[in-house]
């Protein structure tokens, strides 16, 4: 009795489709695999457009029409939001290289701050 549980389908029980096993198939093209998966099954939770996916659940051959049909446990939140800002950063045309980056001049190697000096070169004095 209690291994039936998690399986049973009545109209109190419904049982919900595995985000592991949701195939997200584009209108176009193949089906999404690996990063390109998990941000379109963020954006679809976060109910933003997916008019050019289809979410299928391949055991039972149907398409699901609402992430709430869906059991989203242990869904990789943050491996889904750094797939997806690598996806913008790749869509944004914009190449983003690392930087050194070097302190202004003011800054003495101590971490303290030089003294501002006056035009003439004379040190100014603050209080």
């Amino acid at each position: 009795m209690n291994e039936d549980r998690g399986r049973r389908s009545d109209r109190n029980y419904p049982v919900k489709t595995s985000w592991r096993t949701v195939a997200v198939r584009p209108r176009k093209g193949p089906e999404l695999a690996g990063n390109e998966r998990l941000v379109a099954l963020m954006r679809w939770l976060r109910g933003e457009s997916s008019l050019d996916k289809q979410f299928v659940d391949p055991e039972r051959d149907r398409l699901i029409t609402d992430p709430m049909e869906v059991n989203w446990a242990r869904f990789p939140l943050q491996d889904a939001m750094a797939a997806e800002s690598l996806d913008e950063g790749r869509n944004s045309g914009v190449h983003v290289r690392p930087t050194r980056i070097t302190p202004p001049r003011s800054i003495t190697p101590s971490g303290g701050t030089a003294a501002p000096k006056s035009r003439a070169g004379a040190t100014v004095r603050s209080k």
